[in-house]
């Protein structure tokens, strides 16, 4: 991977341009006051870059030389109409000699730059802080690169994203799906770690409450891909997310056809343990749904292995016992889980159009990750249901029966 940095003056002239390893790191920093609609003119947006250049190929300093294409010449500019105070820089992110990312500031001055010899490796090292006209903010550009979904090979096209002045991402087209999102996304690079499902929530709701077709589910799912880094997302016994699988028809009546099974083949007076492990589908499709997002367990264990999995939980699982009594009265205690991978499936349409949305958000580093959902039911089925004057007794029923 090689990082280029291009800087041209209004007034033309030779260009600053630096590549070829003198890059060695680069950060894209927006900073915004918290009350943002009270302090809108105080949105800042910088670019900060971080190289070294061998002392060999610095030019000479002579008399009547012109040096001001260098940066600590831009660096020392006073600001005067016309005097090139304010310049276009480009920096470019380039990956198996493909353009990965693309950041412009049209009309950007230093905001900080220092520099210092480093005698040892013969190298003079420099960082660079450059920052856009505030009252220039909607002309920043950042560009990258998508992957068709009409071409099975890997083919490149530009989609260009406009970063206005109250820093919200607007306009962001979903690849295929023809629907439109608009919301504010994360203005520099973050990281989502760990299995806090409140912090993921409140990420999510920040960030992608607005995504067309969508739900808080489905958008922590969309965030832990973008920005968790990879790491395992287990939620044990959360009550948002238990109630939200318990709701799913689907894994219901599914699960209920389980146990119904399991129950029939129970003997009087006695306990009996399960330990069960299949596949699970619930409904699929274009939304940015947590339903449809897991809509299929993964039971790769090769798959789950690969990004660290420590256990051989796969599929769906159900765990516990289950007591029967002569009455044909059901005792159950269980713990039901959701083991999935959270990663594009690219025979399913729905996945490309997701993993598309993915690439095209700004900032995101999209990974894939091992999805966990457990819950524990503590429940008593019956049946044979009361008659006579019983049945007018209050029934309990607990999932899936109820």
């Amino acid at each position: 991977m090689s990082i280029l940095l291009r800087v041209e003056r209004e007034s033309g002239g030779q260009p600053i341009e630096l590549g070829d390893g003198q890059i060695t790191g680069y950060s894209y920093i927006n900073t915004s006051p918290a009350d943002f609609f009270a302090k809108a003119y105080n949105a800042e947006h910088s670019i900060q870059i971080r190289g070294e250049i061998p002392l060999r190929l610095l030019p000479p300093v002579e008399q009547d030389a012109d040096n001001s294409n260098t940066l600590y010449a831009w660096a020392l500019t006073e600001y005067r109409p016309d005097n090139d105070y304010y310049r276009s820089v480009t920096v470019r992110i380039v990956r198996h000699e493909k353009t990965i990312r693309e950041v412009k500031f049209t009309d950007a001055y230093v905001h900080v730059y220092q520099e210092q010899v480093n005698g040892l490796k013969g190298v003079l090292e420099f960082e660079l802080v450059v920052r856009q006209r505030r009252d220039h903010l909607d002309s920043i550009r950042i560009l990258f690169p998508i992957n068709s979904l009409k071409e099975n090979k890997a083919k490149q096209s530009t989609n260009l994203v406009k970063i206005a002045s109250n820093t919200t991402l607007k306009n962001v087209q979903f690849l295929g799906a023809g629907t439109l999102a608009s919301k504010s996304s994360p203005s520099s690079y973050y990281l989502l770690s760990g299995s806090d499902v409140k912090e993921v929530f409140q990420f999510a709701k920040e960030h992608f409450s607005e995504l067309a077709k969508s739900d808080i589910f489905g958008q922590a799912i969309l965030a832990k891909y973008l920005y968790g880094g990879g790491e395992e997302f287990n939620i044990q016994n959360n009550k948002l997310w238990t109630e939200y699988m318990e709701k799913n028809t689907i894994l219901k009546n599914k699960v209920k056809e389980i146990l119904l099974q399991e129950m029939s083949s129970s003997i009087d007076n006695s306990c009996k343990y399960i330990n069960l492990t299949q596949s699970m589908e619930i409904e699929n499709g274009e939304n940015i749904t947590g339903y449809e997002y897991l809509h299929g367990t993964n039971q790769d264990i090769n798959g789950f292995k690969a990004l660290g999995a420590t256990t051989n939980d796969v599929g769906f699982q159900i765990i516990g016992s289950i007591s029967k009594t002569e009455q044909e009265v059901y005792d159950y205690d269980l713990h039901f889980q959701w083991n999935d991978l959270i990663d594009p499936n690219f025979t399913y349409t729905t996945d490309q159009v997701k993993a598309a949305l993915a690439e095209k958000i700004p900032f995101a580093d999209p990974k894939p990750y091992i999805i966990r959902i457990g819950w524990d039911v503590k429940g008593t089925y019956e049946k044979n249901p009361p008659s006579g004057w019983k049945s007018w007794l209050p029934k309990i029923s607990y999932w899936p029966f109820d």
